[in-house]
């Protein structure tokens, strides 16, 4: 499952960032003269985005899904394949989707479907469920019969009405606090944060499980978006300790769902904001009931430094051994440079000398390596410590 959100612009306030997100952009207001998705989000690819091939709705005595193997089936055992887009917003400061102040709320999701998708993952924040804040009428101009409604009242709406036009829906947890993630700086890579500690980010998933519960179109449960390492918290999987491993989280939380909604599919970030799966293939997690779980990688390849330079360049292994082999080509080349300088009928150079010199020659070239493998495993820690342990101190130890 990928992310890459091509997102619905709103007229809402965002925080300022870099990493700024929007929902299906603004080919929805504006029509297919600016139609342009960035990425694929989900399993959706550009054949859908431009219209050359329509998901396959899912028809509605066919639900619910689980997984057989690795592919998602309906209650027939025939596979599902999900076609999704990201609505931005209701995790936001806004607390409800992105669009609603430029067009009604039909108009929008008609048009998900008339692009081809078949599901949509709807986001929220867990202070947005606690709170159910009031909407600012400004962020419904398009919707005015939404106006005076609250972030509950409009989300259920929102659900309402993607299920009504046949397309499935996929609840995610976001964030803990309300607004723009996701950075390697906020906490919000972890599922517990100041205010909002772990049992109420799992009430928060069995609130919305048993609310859709009859609603056999709400599909899954995405659990968190995003996890990764804060500060001195680096997560693993499957140590045990409640405060870092996401497979204990991940186990607990779904487990939660599932005993109140027991049909629902349970979707598990990888690590490292979704880009390292390999824990959960070596160590996968089981629930109370079989054929629920679903494992979810976003891609961001700005982020995968390790595993492109494996990729682009080659294995860290091959590396390490061009790097050995370069060293031995110095020596040679040293060899040689000695033996045309006597030949040449020069000094011959002192034996300490010569050792020194193929000594500093050596260091140096150690120190650089040394030096950049630090530096590669400072920055991966910063967010990804299990990318460190797998793909760069193997490069040091062997």
């Amino acid at each position: 499952i990928f992310d890459r959100s091509p997102h619905i612009r709103s007229r809402a306030p965002q925080r300022e960032g870099s990493r700024r997100r929007w929902l299906l952009q603004r080919f929805f207001f504006d029509g297919p003269a600016r139609l342009g998705l960035a990425t694929a989000v989900l399993l959706a690819t550009s054949r859908l985005a431009s219209g050359h091939a329509h998901a396959e709705l899912l028809r509605l005595d066919r639900a619910p899904l689980h997984t057989s193997g690795r592919y998602i089936v309906d209650n027939v055992g025939e596979r599902v394949k999900w076609a999704c887009v990201n609505w931005y917003g209701a995790y936001s400061t806004t607390h409800v989707v992105g669009g609603l102040e430029v067009q009604p709320m039909e108009v929008i999701v008609d048009r998900i479907v008339d692009l081809g998708f078949n599901c949509v993952r709807m986001t929220y924040s867990t202070q947005g469920k606690v709170y159910n804040p009031p909407i600012d009428d400004e962020y419904l101009a398009a919707n005015p019969h939404l106006k005076g409604k609250r972030f509950l009242e409009i989300f259920d709406l929102t659900v309402k009405m993607l299920t009504d036009k046949g397309l499935m829906v996929i609840i995610n947890n976001h964030n803990s606090k309300s607004g723009w993630c996701c950075h390697y700086t906020q906490d919000e890579g972890l599922w517990y944060v100041p205010g909002y500690n772990e049992s109420t980010w799992i009430e928060s998933l069995v609130f919305f499980a048993q609310r859709y519960r009859n609603n056999s179109m709400v599909v899954g449960f995405d659990l968190r978006n995003e996890v990764h390492d804060y500060k001195d918290t680096h997560l693993t999987w499957g140590d045990g300790d409640p405060a870092t491993d996401w497979a204990l989280a991940a186990t607990k939380s779904g487990n939660a769902v599932l005993e109140v909604n027991p049909d629902a599919l349970i979707i598990v970030m990888a690590m490292c904001f979704g880009m390292d799966l390999r824990r959960m293939k070596d160590a996968p997690i089981r629930l109370m009931y079989d054929n629920r779980v679903i494992y979810e990688a976003h891609n961001y390849l700005e982020y995968q430094m390790f595993d492109n330079v494996s990729k682009v360049i080659a294995p860290w292994n091959v590396i390490r051994n061009w790097a050995l082999l370069f060293i031995v080509v110095c020596l040679i080349v040293l060899c040689l440079l000695r033996s045309v300088w006597i030949n040449a009928g020069k000094p011959r150079p002192p034996a300490g000398a010569l050792l020194i010199s193929i000594g500093l020659w050596v260091a140096f070239f150690a120190a650089i390596a040394v030096v950049a493998t630090w530096l590669s495993a400072q920055f991966g820690n910063s967010f990804c410590s299990v990318s460190v342990e797998t793909d760069v101190m193997p490069w040091l130890t062997g």
